[in-house]
């Protein structure tokens, strides 16, 4: 069997309109698991650290940057055989909270967002997701509950 292919992702959330919400993109249709929700992120490139590839991969699809972003994921789940190619048969799923980031989100590779917005937990209970962020629902919903109370 091969190596797994190694994902990271970020859990972003903020405050608005006076609620906690976390930023989620909607996968393209050209996409594995097309038109389903997730938390920004991509694959592990070659001698990238899952941080590197965080950075990238969050300036390259929403056009910001990050600032903190904690030392070890709070989530983390392998995956085999959600989808048909061998190469991709088998992946390491990593959630990060990202603390801090400057600039506003936006569609920046839109060959694989086709949408981008903030939720809060009451509409994370129906969203569909890929595989990765539906595993981790409970824990987000639990994460944005917990800046809620905190913010008391």
């Amino acid at each position: 069997m091969s190596n797994p292919v190694e994902v990271v992702a970020g859990l972003m959330i903020s405050q608005r309109r006076g609620e906690w919400t976390v930023l989620l993109t909607k996968r393209s249709s050209m996409k594995d698991f097309p038109h389903r929700w997730e938390c920004p992120g991509g694959k592990v490139g070659r001698g990238e650290s899952p941080h590197e590839a965080l950075r990238r991969e969050l300036q390259e699809e929403l056009g910001v940057r990050i600032g903190k972003v904690d030392a070890l994921p709070m989530f983390r789940a392998e995956f085999r055989n959600v989808v048909k190619r061998e190469a991709r048969a088998h992946v390491a799923w990593s959630l990060y909270r990202v603390h801090l980031w400057r600039d506003v989100p936006y569609i920046a590779e839109p060959d694989a967002i086709e949408a981008l917005d903030y939720f809060t937990v009451r509409e994370l209970q129906r969203m569909r997701f890929t595989p990765g962020n539906r595993a981790a629902r409970d824990f987000i919903i639990r994460e944005l509950a917990t800046a809620a109370h905190l913010s008391k």
